[in-house]
């Protein structure tokens, strides 16, 4: 599995997941990796139940039912850095260090400091 940047993202495993959506029972085989903490949904899915996207609608049509669309906050999220320098974090404190960014983001992160 790849990001759309071309770095591989790793997975642990797959898994057959049994739910619900908008009353519809629903089951699809999923990739399992730490580095996604949300569903996708493949092609395979979105084909095998019919799915059209209706964004003027903010709606998908799964299997000929409308489910409405969430938009939530961006989440920015930093699972992996590299450090340059051997570097001491102290317990309970933070501290500035110089990184490389695996991945690039095209979000800002906003910091109170």
């Amino acid at each position: 599995m790849f990001a759309a940047n071309g770095s591989e993202i790793p997975t642990l495993g797959s898994v057959n997941l049994k739910f619900t959506v908008a009353g519809q029972e629903l089951s699809a085989d999923f990739l399992v990796t730490e580095g996604i903490d949300e569903i996708i949904l493949g092609f395979g899915f979105l084909k095998q139940y019919r799915c059209h996207w209706l964004f003027d609608e903010a709606m998908l049509v799964i299997d000929g039912r409308k489910c409405a669309l969430k938009h939530g906050p961006g989440k920015a999220h930093v699972r992996r850095i590299y450090v340059r320098d051997s570097i001491a974090v102290p317990v309970g404190s933070s501290l500035n260090v110089p990184v490389k960014m695996p991945l690039s983001n095209l979000h800002a992160v906003h910091s109170d400091r």
